[in-house]
């Protein structure tokens, strides 16, 4: 059985089910929190098939990582599988030792060249065509050979390299994007790409890159750079950043932004989402010749996982599985909204989320001082009756119920028919389940307490029916 070897979601595995091991970096912030997040979804989601096990192992650092590894390896186990998104390089000589030991892995964005022949599949963003979609937007918005670009490196990993080298295959013609290539009038020499600069490795940083961007535009005439390729969305947020604070001279801000600079990222990034969707940043967005992002979502780890459930049931899995990238802008960018998670949320988030709350709350206690009075003394008012005897107390309560009720239920009922696709009924059908046995236990309360004289059992039913809901959940989901 296959207990956590690390901060993690964790089940124990049955004697004769393969249980999968994902490895991932921590939840905590950012794109790689986010992997984590989807990671759990999907580790869930294996769990409840019920035909294989799963469990999610966090790692904080490298080293870490290879403990972890090792461990898997040591325990001796049979029928166990492995997904891993390696911290960094040095996971290799871990990642030899679970081939060593004939534990099927699948790999998952850092991909390292010495052991990726090894592996079940190998699943990646299309990191160079990252580079051509930000090249071919580029060029589609009127840049032409010889320009100036500014490129915010990531770091100095593979994942850089192919993101730098896509760029430049693009605007060269040795690489297409989207089935097509630079047109021949538009293609640049070698000569016309040294006009691109690099940052350098910004860390993935978006405050690095923030003040990388204030001192390059400490110098004026960089003023006049106008095409900004940032290989990642949390580095296009720093130029953004640096763009609103007050760390740029504003006569050189002014100057920049009346170039209508265009800013391209990646990632799936929601903060830069929301620029996009025009719910932040729109003094300096509105400016700006175009913000757009290419997707290189977190969400592929899901795919990485399926990736090794599809390998254990027998199918053919690639092994080079390298997922295609999109352009998103504020065109279409309603089609990748998502839902906040925990591992994006950031202060500024947090405190603006209580704010709205502590703002709209209050309302309730504000006017409760002024009409609460005559409120309920109408609410309780039994000779306030309509014509068919029913009091204004009894209508406004019933109405309020059924309406709470309708709105749960219908999205439950929303949920199931087409959660997974349009009238599809191949939903989560649990809450209508758990409606459905509250319902019965509460018509149940009623009887009791009004044909069987258990007037007692009023005060119970509510928590009684939600109590007994609530198990009913946990039972179908046994």
């Amino acid at each position: 059985a296959a207990g956590s070897l690390s901060a993690g979601v964790c089940v124990y595995a049955a004697d004769d089910a393969t249980h999968i091991y994902v490895l991932t970096a921590p939840e905590d912030h950012g794109w790689t929190g986010s992997v984590a997040t989807f990671a759990k979804e999907k580790v869930e989601e294996v769990n409840n098939d019920g035909k294989y096990t799963a469990e999610l192992i966090t790692s904080a650092n490298a080293a870490e990582q290879i403990v972890n590894i090792e461990d898997i390896v040591a325990s001796g186990e049979d029928n166990i599988a492995v997904v891993i998104q390696p911290i960094d390089d040095t996971v290799q000589s871990a990642i030899q030792q679970l081939v060593d030991a004939e534990i099927p892995y699948v790999a998952f964005d850092r991909i390292i060249d010495g052991v990726s022949s090894s592996a079940v599949s190998n699943v990646k963003g299309d990191n160079e065509g990252i580079g051509a979609a930000a090249a071919a937007y580029f060029v589609s918005e009127g840049m032409t050979p010889g320009e100036a670009v500014y490129v915010y490196e990531g770091d100095t990993s593979s994942v850089t390299s192919l993101r730098d080298s896509g760029f430049t295959e693009y605007l060269t013609g040795e690489l297409e994007y989207d089935g097509e290539t630079i047109a021949d009038d538009k293609k640049w020499t070698e000569d016309d790409l040294k006009s691109i600069t690099y940052s350098g490795a910004m860390n993935w940083s978006r405050s690095d890159t923030k003040t990388s961007f204030e001192s390059l535009l400490g110098d004026s005439a960089n003023a006049d750079i106008k095409w900004f390729y940032a290989e990642d969305d949390e580095l296009a947020m720093g130029i953004l950043e640096a763009l609103q604070g007050g760390g740029i001279d504003d006569a050189t801000k002014e100057a920049f932004l009346g170039n209508k600079p265009y800013i391209t990222g990646c990632g799936g990034l929601d903060e830069l989402y929301a620029v996009m969707r025009g719910e932040s940043f729109q003094d300096i967005a509105e400016q700006c010749g175009g913000i757009v992002s290419v997707t290189y979502s977190p969400a592929m780890i899901q795919t990485a996982i399926q990736d090794m459930v599809d390998h254990l049931d027998g199918e053919e899995v690639e092994q080079d599985h390298v997922i295609a990238c999109e352009i998103v802008n504020s065109d279409n960018v309603k089609d990748y909204q998502h839902a906040l998670s925990a591992a994006e949320m950031t202060p500024q988030g947090f405190t603006t989320i209580a704010l709205l709350m502590s703002v709209c709350i209050m309302w309730g206690m504000i006017l409760s001082i002024f009409f609460n009075k005559r409120y309920l003394k109408r609410l309780g008012n039994d000779g306030a009756k309509s014509a068919s005897g029913v009091g204004f107390g009894d209508s406004a309560m019933t109405a309020m119920f059924i309406g709470l009720v309708c709105a749960y239920v219908g999205s439950y009922i929303g949920a199931f028919v087409s959660g997974e696709g349009l009238f599809t009924c191949t939903g989560d059908w649990t809450p209508l389940i758990v409606v459905a046995v509250s319902a019965a236990v509460m018509a149940l309360f009623v009887y009791l307490s009004e044909k069987k004289n258990m007037a007692w059992l009023e005060s119970f039913s509510i928590a009684g029916s939600m109590l007994i809901g609530m198990a009913a959940a946990v039972l179908v989901r046994l």
